[in-house]
């Protein structure tokens, strides 16, 4: 890869994790000269990079063409992703219990066991990076590099959403809540690996985009309480 490739995708990774770091409120604008100044590079490359954001759905743009915006989420907008996640992530797993071999999908059983061993930890960042890398290795055993390069983004957008309406509101779930769903989480992470040790694509498909639809949910429901808690303020 090219330098200019290198460093442009290095501004690139620098500023998606800005955006969904959770620390940003929605709405808010992106200034692109702050932005180089703050990673110490020209504004030309922090242009095309925002431009490039606003054209994978991350960013909101300016009517005129110009400026970038932190993204408010609607429900809609909400589901439609888990939608196109279910998508993905289907075709995925059909591919991963056509094509990939037992030894493929060790590594996201490992991933498995050390969620596993920090399940009744406090330790959000850890958990959704595991759970981060768990998906991404589903993608990785299938071998398709169009599919893993999209599931990226996807799962990056979606942690985003958890942090924003679930993580960061522990006023509006219990521990014993949070860790049942993690259990929850974990037990459907296992038995999608069986699914597709068995290559059974139809069922893995289909639980997949089930466990979307249910993940759509959660967080359409966590947003409107969300908006409701702070209304109340």
């Amino acid at each position: 890869m090219a330098r200019s490739s290198i460093i442009h995708e290095n501004i690139y990774e620098s500023v998606v994790k800005k955006v969904l770091s959770g620390n940003i409120a929605s709405g808010t604008r992106l200034v692109e000269r702050d932005l180089a100044q703050e990673l110490g590079v020209s504004r030309i490359p922090v242009r095309e990079v925002l431009t490039r954001l606003i054209g994978q759905g991350l960013l909101t743009g300016g009517k005129d063409g110009r400026g970038a915006w932190i993204r408010k989420y609607s429900s809609a907008e909400i589901r439609e992703l888990y939608f196109f996640r279910g998508v993905i992530e289907g075709g995925i797993v059909r591919l991963a219990a056509q094509t990939a071999r037992s030894d493929n999908l060790e590594t996201a059983s490992i991933y498995c066991d050390q969620m596993e061993e920090i399940i009744d930890q406090a330790d959000f960042n850890r958990w959704t990076d595991l759970d981060y890398k768990f998906h991404l290795c589903l993608a990785q055993a299938g071998g398709n590099q169009r599919l893993i390069n999209a599931v990226q983004m996807l799962l990056s957008e979606s942690h985003y959403l958890f942090y924003r309406h679930s993580a960061h509101k522990p006023a509006l779930k219990t521990s014993e809540d949070m860790l049942a769903r993690k259990k929850k989480v974990l037990c459907e992470h296992r038995k999608l690996v069986n699914l597709i040790l068995q290559g059974d694509g139809d069922g893995a498909e289909a639980m997949v985009r089930n466990v979307m639809i249910e993940s759509a949910d959660r967080i359409c429901r966590a947003m409107i309480a969300n908006e409701m808690n702070e209304a109340a303020e």
